[in-house]
């Protein structure tokens, strides 16, 4: 099926973004509607800042106006995301049926419903043709394990305008008698005979971070898939690919954990792994120097991606291996503390017997720790308020906080503390063990350790989170309603929310976070080493946001007595 000129002019004039109004691509004509978008767009940043905003971006009061009113797309190019949606339908039309036997099984989630998923198989079709190349090197079980993830990430974005498009349709189509029976009981192929030119109109934002995802979802799984089966030798045919255990930066790049064969098992993360090496020597020199045994996750740097140990789940089985896990886990923590770690929350730990493991080293080793304490470090006691469905027609409520704290996280899906008949052990029930761990460590590298921590972490890049994560998140999820995804306008307002915090000084890092969450991903920032700057993917965003280099700050040299009393009591505090 080809998309007219027409029809695509129409769509990305809707998808786009305030500050892509601007300039000779498009034109904009004045409603009775503008002053209310132009309202909206001051009360999603705030009256109090909204002029300020404005003028960090060049932006005068009448442009601003100009921007509200409706747009006409006049460029003779069009955006790269409709190249992507032209081949997609050029798969049309067709049916469910056919597209079952190029993916086959049928697509099944727990938190997505069937008819969902499968209204977005035509892209796993268009996908598994891009990727045709791997076909021979890899089994079939594998690519449709991959499809999946694909279509996971498709239902998140745009699985509640799917479901209300589908609800309207089959009860407005559900009395009239010139409808093809089999089209009234399968929605699905009522779309891949032609209807997504209906929902794309309906939702032209959607359309276009569909396209978006997908085509980057495709470029990052050549990449995964031409590393995995180059650089790790283990002796076995590639089995298993799983995703959707990070949250997406940078071009919507995921950790994934790859099976070869039927044991051996890697975790692939598209970054440097420089800092996680760094802290496998910190461990092994600690182990030498204090006599305790922090585990580590072996990795493997390859520059801009690496490849690092798989650390299964095993929770301390007796009392008295909990005791020990509970002194170890102190022990770590007093590290942590020691080199001012923050977001060490339950998803970045893991229980492994009787020791608390770090599966993500991002953020360790900050720099500009001002009024810093263990409960800084994410391990005790950090409380969110509990994140909504992203389908919140099948949430029945949102209910109270939780505690993600990695020695405090209670809740049962996680992997961080031990286990023992569905019930949760926790850091309060052990606080003796974990203070002592704590205390030991403290005194040991207090009294005996001649190193400085700072010096095993001077040449990597750092994570600095300029946000908590869970706002990114949340924003996100807000973005994927059915109202905000159908105007580009409208969908910009609300990341304007963002805006409202930033002062002059740190406009740039609200422009790198605005970018981010375009493109589906969680911003990311870090600091470069050797350097006082703020980073993200593409390059400086702020110079001299730092006051100190990477592992300048760690205090091992200033550690005291009353320093490690104060700490203690923080611990004893925790729920």
């Amino acid at each position: 099926m080809e998309l007219t000129e027409q029809y695509l002019r129409k769509i990305v004039a809707k998808s786009l973004f305030i500050h892509e109004l601007r300039g000779d691509r498009v034109k904009c004509r004045e409603t009775d509607q503008s002053p209310n978008r132009l309202k909206r767009w001051e009360d999603r940043v705030g009256e109090s800042v909204f002029e300020q905003r404005l003028q960090l971006e060049g932006v005068s009061t009448g442009e601003a106006l100009y921007l509200c009113g409706e747009p006409e797309y006049t460029a003779t190019t069009f955006p790269q995301w409709t190249e992507t949606l032209k081949e997609v339908f050029a798969l049309l039309p067709t049916s469910l049926d056919q597209i079952l036997q190029e993916t086959n099984p049928r697509y099944c989630h727990d938190t997505y419903p069937t008819i969902i998923g499968n209204c977005f198989l035509l892209f796993a079709v268009f996908a598994k043709r891009k990727l045709g190349k791997f076909r021979d090197k890899v089994d079939d079980a594998l690519f449709e394990t991959l499809y999946r993830d694909l279509i996971d990430r498709l239902c998140l974005i745009g699985g509640n305008a799917m479901h209300d498009y589908i609800y309207h349709w089959i009860g407005d189509q559900s009395e009239a008698s010139d409808v093809n029976e089999k089209m009234k009981a399968n929605p699905c192929d009522f779309l891949l005979a032609g209807g997504y030119l209906g929902f794309f109109s309906e939702y032209p934002v959607l359309a276009r971070l569909l396209c978006q995802s997908t085509h980057e979802w495709i470029g990052n799984m050549d990449d995964l898939l031409s590393r995995a089966l180059r650089d790790i030798p283990c002796g076995g045919r590639l089995s298993s690919i799983v995703g959707g255990i990070s949250d997406l930066h940078n071009g919507g790049k995921n950790v994934y954990v790859l099976k070869y064969g039927n044991k051996e098992k890697r975790v692939y993360k598209p970054r440097s792994l420089r800092i996680d090496l760094a802290w496998e020597k910190l461990c092994r020199k600690l182990r030498e120097q204090t006599g305790i045994d922090l585990k580590c996750v072996e990795s493997s740097d390859y520059g801009p991606y690496g490849f690092c140990e798989f650390i299964e789940y095993k929770s301390a089985a007796t009392e008295e291996g909990r005791k020990r896990f509970f002194e170890n886990a102190g022990s770590l923590l007093c590290v942590l503390y020691l080199l001012r770690a923050r977001d060490m929350h339950n998803d970045n730990v893991i229980c492994h017997d009787d020791k608390l493991v770090v599966i993500d080293m991002e953020t360790v080793a900050q720099s500009d720790t001002d009024s810093y304490s263990v409960i800084n470090t994410a391990m005790l006691n950090t409380w969110v308020v509990k994140q909504r469905s992203p389908f919140d027609f099948l949430d029945e409520g949102n209910g109270g906080p939780d505690d993600l704290g990695g020695l405090t996280c209670k809740l049962s899906h996680t992997k961080n503390l031990p286990m023992e008949n569905d019930t949760v052990h926790t850091a309060k029930s052990y606080i003796n063990e974990v203070c002592h761990g704590f205390e030991t460590m403290y005194d040991r590298v207090m009294n005996g350790c001649d190193f400085s921590p700072g010096e095993y972490f001077t040449d990597c890049d750092v994570r600095y989170l300029f946000r908590k994560t869970d706002q990114y998140f949340d924003l996100l999820m807000s973005l994927y309603d059915c109202e905000h995804l159908g105007d580009g306008f409208i969908f910009s307002c609300e990341v304007e929310r963002l805006a409202s915090a930033c002062t002059p000084d740190y406009f740039a890092a609200y422009l790198s976070e605005r970018e981010a969450i375009f493109n589906g991903d969680t911003p990311v920032f870090f600091q470069k080493a050797g350097t006082h700057d703020l980073y993200d993917g593409n390059g400086l965003v702020i110079r001299g946001y730092f006051k100190h280099k990477v592992g300048e700050s760690a205090p091992w040299r200033t550690l005291d007595e009353e320093d490690k009393q104060k700490q203690l009591a923080l611990i004893r505090k925790i729920q």
